[in-house]
């Protein structure tokens, strides 16, 4: 038994950097550990933050483009995002409380401009990969959708400034 053990800890730490750099520390001193890089460690600007996860800018996102200047229902961000009505009231709660959106109770969603701002970074972001991906690099539309999706919430502001530029360069 204690061989078992042995060889499953071994491989625990074999998946887990925290585990190799901290071997002797328990589990909940790892996560602290794993919170506290989480906080300070900027390898370059990333748009990634802790405050807003990517699932809250995919929020973002949709609620710009249902928008459109004018309120949204809670049941349209729901079917657009395939999620349930409840997960979208519980976002938009956390949204309401971190001044990106103004809900009535019941009612219509607003963004303020703090969520007007940043869902528009988003967005911007997600078109220029898009436009990178089928421009430059010759994906199908689809898969480049796809693709700048997930990418938009962790890339570099470098790497963005120079696919901007290479756009340039190659519609000119």
């Amino acid at each position: 038994m204690a061989r078992r053990e042995a060889a499953f800890a071994q491989n625990a730490a074999k998946q887990c950097p925290i585990r190799q750099a901290f071997p002797a520390l328990p589990k909940n001193a790892q996560n602290a550990v794993r919170r506290w890089f989480g906080m300070f460690h900027d390898p370059g600007k990333r748009y990634i933050s802790q405050s807003i996860t990517p699932v809250k800018e995919n929020y973002l996102k949709v609620l710009l483009e249902l928008s459109k200047g004018e309120a949204v229902r809670s049941s349209d961000v729901a079917a657009s995002l395939d999620v349930t009505k409840a997960s979208v009231s519980a976002m938009m709660k956390r949204f309401s409380e971190d001044g990106y959106i103004t809900m009535e109770k019941y009612g219509a969603i607003t963004l303020t401009k703090k969520g007007r701002v940043h869902a528009a970074a988003v967005k911007k972001r997600y078109n220029l990969l898009i436009a990178f991906f089928v421009s430059v690099l010759g994906v199908d539309p689809e898969t480049a959708a796809a693709d700048a999706c997930q990418i938009e919430h962790c890339i570099s502001a470098e790497s963005l400034c120079k696919m901007e530029e290479r756009l340039k360069c190659v519609s000119s």
